[in-house]
């Protein structure tokens, strides 16, 4: 059993262990749960926030789980998770004995490497980076992970969906060109959440607007460190919405190949079935709240489908959880690592 560690305490730290407390009562395959979360470093959020904000998510809700603490340990579910407030290049991984570290509000920079020591020999960052790294996005490219690579990138929510969608389209016809917009839930862009010391924070969603321009309109070159044929091919627009928690993306290619609607819809339940079966879903009569709380990367949406045979056009709209969703991914890419790092062992020891 590979221990795990989680730099950082946010929204999305909430969801990933709600996810793994989740797994851990379920019946699940045998590679299945192949790490357990030991510790949480973060340096400015203390013990009782934590477990207010475990307590009193304000999307999720009660976790129906026990959650109980004392100086410096919090108990969720019977799983005992030892929690510090160091500073980042101090966490004192060491004492847990922690494997994995999971970086949850480095994912715009490059300073998750701080944490490859005392034991510690990959760390997962929760995000795209700065591109100096590959991007590895479980469903479409995760066997591709180096058994040496020591920082696993796992690009964004966005970036999740996105590469789902173009992992169908890519292969059996060719993009040329694609065109993303993005919608983001106002507070979700960057992952982070400002810490508490003394009062307890909550999640505040503007509801002032409807649509505002994001901040970061490049993801695009971020898709392209999965596919890099389609380096500078790839154009995206983000714009924040007051919709919490769910996330969407339109997207717009432009294929070699002709093709037929049918035949793209059939494509796309075809993989929703077949190799992204659990990670990317579809619908014919999807509302935003239906996606909350699922598992799924990307629900298409069967209807918004559209193919004009004048110049290959294909057009679709997707939405997805980017919380729930992408803890989800998180925790599949991390036990898929431990999967095969328990596999090469074994060998070895044959």
């Amino acid at each position: 059993m590979v221990k795990v560690g989680i730099a950082g305490f946010n929204a999305l730290t909430r969801t990933l262990l709600r996810v793994f407390i989740s797994k851990l009562t379920q019946t699940c395959p045998p590679q299945e749960n192949l790490f357990h979360i030991v510790s949480i470093n973060c340096p400015k959020t203390s013990i009782e926030c934590m477990v207010y904000m475990l307590k009193h998510d304000p999307i999720y809700g009660d976790p129906k789980v026990e959650i109980s603490h004392n100086l410096d340990e919090i108990s969720i579910g019977g799983i005992r998770i030892a929690v510090t407030n160091c500073e980042e290049q101090a966490a004192p991984w060491k004492n847990t004995k922690t494997e994995y570290v999971i970086d949850v509000i480095n994912g715009t920079n490059d300073k998750s490497g701080m944490h490859l020591r005392d034991g510690v020999k990959k760390v997962f960052v929760a995000g795209n980076g700065t591109g100096r790294y590959p991007v590895h996005v479980f469903g479409v490219n995760h066997e591709c992970i180096k058994d040496r690579a020591d920082l696993i990138v796992m690009g964004s929510q966005h970036i999740n969906a996105v590469a789902c969608i173009a992992s169908i389209l890519h292969e059996p016809y060719i993009l040329q060109e694609v065109v993303t917009s993005y919608l983001v839930p106002s507070g979700i862009e960057s992952g982070v959440e400002k810490p508490c010391n003394k009062t307890f924070c909550k999640d505040l969603v503007p509801l002032e607007n409807a649509f505002t321009p994001a901040t970061s309109p490049g993801r695009g070159k971020f898709v392209s460190k999965i596919y890099p044929d389609l380096c500078d091919k790839i154009h995206s627009a983000a714009f924040q919405t007051s919709i919490p928690m769910i996330g969407g993306v339109q997207f717009l290619g432009r294929l070699c190949t002709n093709t037929t609607k049918e035949d793209i819809i059939c494509k796309i339940k075809e993989a929703s079935e077949g190799l992204l079966k659990g990670i990317l879903s579809t619908s014919e009569d999807i509302r935003s709240t239906d996606a909350l709380a699922t598992e799924y990367s990307c629900i298409v949406d069967l209807k918004t489908v559209q193919y004009k045979k004048k110049g290959n056009i294909v057009h679709l709209f997707g939405i997805y959880d980017c919380g729930y969703a992408y803890a989800t991914r998180i925790f599949d890419l991390a036990n898929f690592v431990a999967y095969r790092e328990q596999l090469q062992n074994k060998q070895c020891h044959n």
